[in-house]
């Protein structure tokens, strides 16, 4: 498995655990334990985490700049192990990432996240700034591809886990 030297992702910043649905008709809200996320795909450019008891896949978008090709290559090395977990949900952390609004990096990508946002039940995406959240907005209602955004984290997963 590809390996870095991440030695904190986003998820390592909660202060406490955010608090969803649960899976149980009827049964007050349940943390998240987010303690039991687990690395499952870790390069330079990305960090994929799995919480199994809920089959969300937290995938990590580190701040290193890449190029297009560098990160069609990241997902196609994470996908196999993606597909091996049948995760359910998933939430794309974008905040740590580098903007990129340019057309052809746009172009590159937008089938890859396609793709990848096909195969959730249910799928958010976490942003850092309103512009980062207007821009996938713009680019959902440019390819009618359906884009839950949040700045919020929490509200992100309650989001994904009611």
């Amino acid at each position: 498995m590809p390996s870095s030297h991440h030695d904190k992702g986003p998820a390592s910043r909660l202060s406490q655990p955010p608090l969803a649905a649960s899976n149980a008709p009827g049964n007050a809200a349940a943390p998240v334990e987010l303690s039991q996320l687990e690395t499952v795909f870790d390069t330079s450019l990305l960090l994929v985490r799995f919480l199994p008891s809920r089959k969300l896949l937290w995938v990590m978008r580190s701040p290193q700049p890449a190029e297009s090709r560098e990160m069609l290559q990241a997902l196609r090395q994470a996908q196999p192990i993606i597909d091996r977990l049948s995760p359910q949900l998933m939430l794309l952390d974008l905040r740590e990432g580098p903007g990129r609004n340019d057309a052809s990096f746009e172009a590159a990508m937008l089938p890859a996240i396609g793709n990848l946002l096909s195969r959730f039940a249910r799928s958010a995406m976490l942003v850092k700034t309103a512009v980062g959240r207007l821009q996938l907005q713009r680019l959902g209602r440019e390819t009618s591809m359906p884009m839950s955004v949040f700045h919020d984290e929490q509200e992100a997963l309650r989001f994904l886990l009611e």
